[in-house]
């Protein structure tokens, strides 16, 4: 059990309590308010609350008695506790966008399983040092596969032929700062390009990487619930600043990685699969996706979470429209809506309903 240590208490100046807050620095949560901790019994909006379940400005919180919750907000680098007690949580958090589709970008082409696309490292940042397991797609009848690693198109930098799926890189020292292109191509003639550009992978150069390894470890010794801290990992590894360019990378597969561990662990927290399947959406792995959405609403619908099932159905609604199922992308949108409804969220509600109109109208 988590300790909390040195606890302090807050006044208004009419006397009203003010929620204690425990000592520990935490990671900024990167733009969201999230729940951390549930003690006893509490709802938001008249709904029941969930570990993870991310809270806007206008959001009401209803801690029952005996009860305490944690909030982790966007504008704080400490978890707020709630005693019990009715409270608005834009009184103490700044307000904040709970829109997933905010932070999901469309992926750029869809991937199918005829050719060896690239899964891993795959338009995403490393940490200085890491030296990549790169991975793909397999495809029917191959038997091999030539894997390249090149910063110029037409000078590989690394050339490696394996007969498995998965290959570490073993090649000259990567540099800080330079976007690699990885190319996988089967001994049946298939290539990872057939789709559209190389994608690829860039390190980090140390000044960028220090600041965001500062806090991944305050989160990590924050002693938070292990879904949380896997999901604060998540949106920071996700979310965190880039050097600007025409191709600015996050360090998705580092947010993948951790998202994955949780799973493997045995969560039952259906936010984590869906979480997971907006970053395989937003590099565009659209069957990794839909699977870890279809995962993630089976669990959130087992346990009641509400706001798991509003964004398995969001991120599946999204993958029917792009593959152009517009009557099964219109009944999931519907699904989606109804629930960010149900829970309050007008921004998701206003945001899905333009989405139908636009489906509606390509029938």
């Amino acid at each position: 059990m988590r300790q909390r240590l040195n606890f302090t208490l807050s006044l208004f100046a009419t006397g009203l309590m003010l929620p204690i807050f425990s000592v520990p620095a935490l990671a900024q949560s990167r733009g969201v308010n999230y729940i951390s901790d549930i003690g006893g019994q509490a709802e938001v909006n008249g709904n029941r609350a969930y570990v993870g379940d991310f809270v806007r400005g206008t959001d009401e919180l209803l801690v029952r008695s005996g009860g305490n919750v944690g909030i982790v907000c966007n504008n704080e680098t400490r978890e707020r506790r709630f005693p019990a007690g009715t409270y608005t949580v834009g009184d103490y958090c700044t307000e904040s966008s709970s829109s997933r589709t905010r932070r999901r970008r469309g992926p750029s082409r869809e991937v199918n399983g005829t050719v060896p696309y690239v899964i891993s490292p795959r338009e995403t940042a490393l940490l200085p040092g890491m030296v990549p397991t790169l991975s793909w797609n397999p495809v029917a009848g191959a038997q091999t596969y030539q894997v390249q690693v090149y910063a110029n198109p037409t000078q590989p930098l690394w050339t490696e032929t394996v007969s498995g799926t998965s290959v570490a890189y073993d090649g000259p020292p990567l540099e800080p700062g330079v976007r690699y292109l990885i190319e996988v191509r089967s001994d049946t003639g298939l290539s990872s390009n057939a789709l559209g550009a190389a994608v690829g992978f860039r390190l980090l150069l140390p000044s960028e990487a220090e600041p965001i390894l500062a806090e991944a470890e305050a989160l990590r010794a924050a002693g938070l619930n292990e879904d949380v801290t896997a999901i604060a990992l998540a949106l920071l590894y996700s979310n965190s600043p880039t050097v600007a360019g025409p191709n600015p990378l996050t360090l998705t597969q580092a947010a993948l990685a951790v998202l994955k561990d949780r799973i493997e662990a045995g969560t039952d927290n259906g936010l984590l699969y869906v979480l997971q399947g907006d970053l395989y959406l937003s590099i565009g792995l659209t069957p990794e996706a839909q699977a870890l959405y279809r995962q993630g609403l089976a669990l959130a619908t087992e346990s009641g979470q509400l706001q798991g099932q509003a964004g398995a159905w969001d991120g599946l609604s999204l993958l029917a429209q792009e593959r152009g199922d517009i009557e099964t992308a219109i009944a999931q949108t519907q699904q989606a809506l109804a629930l960010y409804d149900v829970l309050g969220d007008p921004e998701q509600v206003a945001a899905l309903a333009e989405r139908l109109d636009f489906l509606e109208n390509q029938r």
